[in-house]
């Protein structure tokens, strides 16, 4: 098992040039690369093809060194050599269906560098740390100062990086082999247990905006008073720091100082994202359950900017952009997708599996009836069903709602694990043979039907679940269509009901 540590470093102004030169010479010899790489399918899309010869794919770069870039000379060989490679890593993902095809690289604030073991030594001290000495000499580099925060292991690559002003070492060593059990094999363990034991395993976590998560068990997670006003006054500052950009001249010295001090107040904001992040999965993680659900949240899509709007005579009229920012910019700042997935690799080295279910009308739903309606969420914070009069917090009961669904998921035999091409595993539902069966033509019309009907519902993209006395008539409040409202009793009255996607 490896893992990974990243620690800041303390150059100097001699190590920072350096630096500089290196790391521009591997972004100029990636580029040079990429261009070749264009050039050539290019070439193939009008005759290569014709040819029978292949794509040349090859991490030659020795003609790259001409006259034409004498710099080239002045840097490591093994620089622009583990530059080619990082190319070529990034092309076979793209063949692999993992990545999109490797893209230029700008000269920007976020560079990196990638060091071989012939760069860099870790030397023993006597007080039990080691000192970084990196460089050949011909190229040599010096001994460069890191704070390591924590124990690490002796790796075989490190990574130079400099984000705004900051400098760092990366890299990721071999552990002990830490026994993990497989997903597959803990969801079979799962699916053994009876209703009422896997809901006392269970935990469900339902992620918003004035809560960031909220569980089951009653427990809720954000950030403190004292982050929630630094995190203010932070984005304060750079709200004045952008109009003061857009007064000075593009490319000034004052232009490009402040530039680099909205840099560093993003940054601030990311590694507190970060450390929020890791602290909430860490506490979730560490408690005693097998099973964590959450909402399979498409944050991509929630956060996009909504589509323009236009009148009969196609003068654009206002759509809500404003109000929609304010919005992106709140859920982007509590770190679902993080939390999510700190907490996946977190609970698998608990023996924990982590589950996501769809997320639609979870906040209108009754945890203790199963009645579902808009007018259950009486405020942002409190629900009040209105079949059988339940009262509770409303991110606490949609959390305790995201459990039962998590458990019926589970039980219901439905989940299988799909190992994905990249490391890790996915959760799939796979059909049944009863489904394969139906008829290619109806199942587009059944799924149309259902969700007019308003009587199944959706716990997985191919999965629904049906109580077999939906059939019947409900109250309903008043201007509320009757099909529109859905009643769910205990978790034993549900019966399966897949259509093939």
């Amino acid at each position: 098992m490896r893992v990974g540590v990243k620690f800041k470093t303390n150059p100097t102004s001699a190590q920072k040039l350096i630096f500089a030169r290196w790391a521009g010479c591997a972004r100029n010899i990636y580029n040079a690369k990429v261009e070749e790489d264009t050039y050539y399918r290019s070439f193939r899309r009008n005759s290569l093809a014709l040819t029978g010869y292949p794509l040349p794919n090859d991490t030659a770069y020795s003609h790259l060194r001409s006259e034409e870039m004498p710099w080239l000379d002045e840097v490591p060989s093994q620089i622009l050599r583990n530059s080619v490679v990082n190319w070529r890593d990034g092309l076979e993902r793209y063949n692999k269906g993992l990545a999109s095809l490797p893209t230029k690289k700008k000269k920007s604030n976020r560079t990196s560098v990638t060091l071989t073991r012939e760069l860099f030594e870790f030397v023993p001290q006597s007080d039990g740390t080691h000192q970084l000495v990196i460089g050949t000499k011909r190229f040599p580099f010096g001994v460069l100062s890191f704070h390591a925060h924590r124990k690490y292991g002796i790796p075989n690559t490190i990574i130079l990086s400099r984000h705004n002003a900051d400098y760092f070492v990366s890299f990721n060593y071999e552990v002990e082999k830490v026994e993990v059990v497989a997903d597959a094999d803990l969801l079979a363990h799962l699916q053994t247990f009876t209703v009422a034991e896997l809901l006392a395993q269970t935990e469900g976590h339902d992620r918003g905006v004035a809560i960031a998560v909220q569980s089951s068990d009653g427990t809720a997670y954000d950030f403190t008073p004292e982050q929630k006003r630094h995190i203010e006054r932070i984005q304060v500052h750079i709200k004045e720091l952008q109009k003061k950009l857009a007064r000075q001249i593009k490319g000034s010295v004052r232009h490009t100082r402040t530039k680099r001090q909205i840099s560093k107040l993003h940054a601030t904001l990311a590694n507190i994202r970060l450390d929020f992040a890791h602290q909430t999965s860490h506490r979730i993680t560490n408690k005693k359950v097998l099973l964590h659900v959450f909402e399979a949240l498409l944050v991509a899509n929630m956060t996009a900017a909504p589509a323009p709007k236009q009148d009969e005579t196609g003068k654009f009229i206002p759509n809500g952009a404003a109000a929609k920012a304010g919005l992106n910019k709140a859920i982007l700042m509590v770190a679902w997708g993080m939390i999510l997935q700190f907490t996946t690799y977190k609970a698998a080295r608990r023996g924990a599996l982590v589950v996501a279910v769809p997320a639609h009308h979870s906040s209108q739903e009754c945890a203790h009836c199963g009645y579902t309606h808009p007018n259950n969420r009486v405020s942002q914070s409190q629900f009040v069903c209105g079949r059988c009069g339940h009262v509770a917090n409303a991110d606490e009961n949609a959390s305790t709602v995201i459990k039962q669904r998590g458990v019926v998921l589970v039980l219901s035999q439905l989940l299988q694990i799909k190992t994905k091409k990249k490391t890790g595993s996915k959760l799939r539902v796979r059909a049944t043979e009863a489904v394969t069966n139906t008829p290619a033509g109806t199942r587009g019309s059944a799924r149309r039907e259902e969700s007019q009907t308003g009587t199944t519902k959706a716990l997985f993209p191919a999965a629904s679940l049906k109580r077999e006395a939906s059939k019947t008539s409900e109250p309903t409040a008043a201007g509320w269509p009757a099909e529109n409202v859905g009643v769910r009793g205990s978790l034993a009255d549900y019966q399966l009901d897949l259509f093939s996607l």
